[in-house]
């Protein structure tokens, strides 16, 4: 039984005494804001305590709380090593890592502290937490859902969880949970953005505008509410709705950059090239994992004049916007200009053949000196182009003679109207669940027309494979498609290209190749908004959802036109 204080009429917990008493001062003193005072009298203790790993535990987060992380790891490592069978100091060690930017450490650390605690839930929070900045969703959602079951009523929980699930993009799954946080506690504005952020994935975009208001609701005039927001209405094509979101945004917060960012995607879809493409400058202050390259010289902004003088022009996203912008390297040189064009080097012969005074060189193997460097999808901003000027020769690129006549060879006899088919993009792409579309949904639009369907796309998804191997007419082409003058080749021995939004969607109409690019609800800025027609691409035609998600009239337009076509011929 506990002591009787007879003073008080009740029963008091017995007084720490010595070093637990000792630490617990120390606390106080942090607790009140007197951190060197509290590191000293810790270090004290820990010089006469030395085998105290609570003592060493506590200077190490007292340092840390001071900004020395090296030292809070040191103080930390001696902790565990002393208690090895500590979660909690586990778990503090990885805190004192992160500090100091070890992060994989960190998470070994976090790890560590969920063994030895399986049921610690402080370690499974920060082992998530720590997994989500390391992008490593799978791991960060399976120890979100661990916290969970240890915390099932917890609406904090759910709602990080619903986010990792929103960065794997399963959004039904996030929508799901979030739909339950909101439930519980509907004032987590955090909740209401991440269901709107899972509604708009699902295409549910009446929903998502709602939740995202209740977020507004929560958190006025928030910047990044008003561009999710934003994004929503031009989800359901509503130009002046977003616009003015964007705008607000930007009235709230000056120069915000993905307000801004957000505001040139949309203009640059509407076609309004001059105000697009300046805004498009705001790409590297809000775009993740693009950077500026910096690099020796004046980096061109349209008034030097380039007469006789050297510019290196920089690739800078993925393949698809090369094959699409490498064409302004011409103009270029139309201006007197010694054009030295960067590719990324599956691209390198390709290239090539576009014009002969444009050298093309791959990744970072620059010349030896250059007057000028512009990144590539600044030259339309900087070369004053508008939608009516938009460069768009009927072909600028053409395929390897001797590789378009082994292709053309190879399929020669193939019947009727030979189509290369690309059903889907790269999987990773962050809107591959709105552009690809499953070869089983696609194989009904060629049937009963007569004609030879070539998979003319390099990666396949395991349920197309599984489509392909269960009987489907659909020849797959992949293993041959070593580099993108393979594909090339492939594709100029077709009659015409059926592809979603895809870089074979750009290198079909840079080769002036008859295509057919299906595009979602709200597409890519790049095919604009509400035609048939793309002003990059001559040869290209374009077949659009009739509503979000939705592909069955744009499928019936394909089929018909094919049917058009295999008549033809």
């Amino acid at each position: 039984m506990a002591p009787h204080d007879e003073r008080q009429g009740r029963e008091t917990r017995p007084r720490k005494s010595g070093p637990a008493a000792e630490l617990a001062a120390v606390e106080a003193l942090a607790r009140a804001g007197r951190v060197d005072e509290a590191i000293r009298q810790c270090a004290a203790i820990v010089a006469r305590e030395g085998n105290s790993a609570d003592a060493h535990a506590l200077l190490g987060m007292l340092r840390l709380q001071s900004g020395n992380a090296a030292a809070a790891v040191a103080s930390m490592t001696q902790a565990v090593r002393l208690a090895p069978a500590s979660p909690m100091h586990a778990c503090r060690l990885g805190i004192a890592l992160q500090g100091m930017g070890r992060r994989g450490e960190a998470i070994e650390a976090y790890r560590r502290s969920v063994e030895l605690g399986p049921r610690w839930l402080e370690g499974w929070c920060r082992l998530a937490a720590a997994c989500e900045a390391a992008e490593q969703w799978a791991d960060a959602s399976g120890a979100y859902e661990r916290a969970l079951e240890l915390a099932p009523d917890s609406p904090e929980i759910m709602t990080n969880l619903a986010m990792t699930r929103l960065s794997r993009r399963d959004f039904a799954g996030s929508a799901s949970l979030l739909e339950t946080v909101v439930s519980k506690k509907p004032a987590l504005q955090e909740a209401w953005n991440g269901l709107g952020v899972a509604y708009k994935g699902l295409n549910r975009l009446e929903e998502a505008i709602r939740a995202l208001g209740r977020a507004l609701e929560l958190k006025p005039g928030d910047p990044d509410l008003l561009c999710n927001l934003g994004n929503c209405h031009m989800g359901l094509l509503d130009d002046r709705g977003a616009l003015q979101c964007y705008r607000r945004a930007q009235e709230l917060s000056p120069g915000f950059p993905a307000a801004v960012f957000a505001e040139s995607i949309c203009l640059l879809a509407l076609g309004d090239y001059p105000d697009g493409f300046a805004k498009y400058e705001s790409r590297w202050d809000s775009v993740q994992k693009l950077s500026r390259r910096t690099l020796p010289g004046l980096r061109w902004d349209g008034t030097q004049a380039l007469e006789g003088r050297t510019i290196l022009v920089l690739h800078e996203q993925g393949l698809g916007d090369t094959l699409q912008f490498m064409r302004f390297a011409v103009p270029l040189a139309d201006r007197g200009a010694n054009v030295v064009l960067e590719v990324q080097p599956p691209l390198l012969e390709l290239a090539r053949s576009m014009d002969p005074r444009v050298t093309v060189v791959a990744t970072k193997q620059y010349p030896p000196a250059w007057d000028y460097y512009c990144p590539m999808l600044s030259l339309p901003l900087h070369l004053g182009m508008d939608l009516g000027s938009v460069p768009a020769p009927a072909a600028y690129l053409w395929p390897d003679p001797a590789l378009a006549s082994a292709w053309a060879a190879r399929v020669a006899d193939a019947p009727g109207l030979r189509v290369g088919l690309v059903a889907s993009g790269n999987p990773n792409h962050k809107n591959d669940h709105n552009r690809s579309i499953p070869l089983a949904a696609l194989e009904p639009v060629f049937a009963g027309l007569g004609t030879s369907v070539f998979l003319v796309q390099k990666e396949v998804s395991a349920a197309d494979r599984a489509t392909l191997a269960a009987g489907s007419t659909v020849r797959e082409l992949s293993p041959q498609l070593t580099d993108f003058s393979q594909t090339a080749a492939a594709v100029a021995a077709m009659d015409v290209v059926v592809t979603v939004d895809t870089s074979v969607a750009h290198l079909s109409g840079a080769l002036g190749r008859p295509t057919f690019v299906l595009l979602p609800y709200y597409p890519d800025w790049r095919w604009l908004l509400r035609r048939s027609d793309s002003p990059w691409y001559p040869s290209v035609r374009l077949f659009r959802q009739a509503a979000p998600g939705t592909w069955s009239e744009a499928l019936a337009s394909l089929r018909e036109a094919l049917a058009g076509l295999a008549y033809r011929r």
